[in-house]
């Protein structure tokens, strides 16, 4: 089993970015808070995040529970987070920074 640090996407998001389903290979099984799941890869040709440009970066592709749509499309995970020099967390003012490896 793996841990989820990777980033996620639900699958009706992929949908409406133009993918099938179908298509998209079988990834790994992912160990979330609702227990363990089979996902779909997804290879992303460009996406820009917290304005940091990615490339041809893989994704894996989940049914989200509603809680989580609610407020996103996807989750992010360490796998991006560790590309920045820090993050910084203000809990009183509800603001994320990230900082730029230097």
């Amino acid at each position: 089993m793996k841990y989820l640090l990777k980033k996620v996407i639900d699958e009706q998001v992929a949908v409406r970015l133009g993918f099938n389903l179908k298509r998209l290979k079988t990834g790994d099984r992912l160990m979330t808070a609702g227990g363990g799941t089979n996902s779909k890869i997804l290879q992303l040709p460009k996406f820009t995040l917290f304005g940091k440009d990615v490339h041809n970066f893989e994704v894996s592709v989940l049914n989200l529970p509603p809680q989580i749509l609610y407020f996103a499309d996807g989750l992010v995970g360490m796998d991006f987070l560790l590309q920045f020099g820090s993050i910084n967390f203000d809990f009183d003012e509800k603001i994320v920074n990230f900082e730029q490896q230097s």
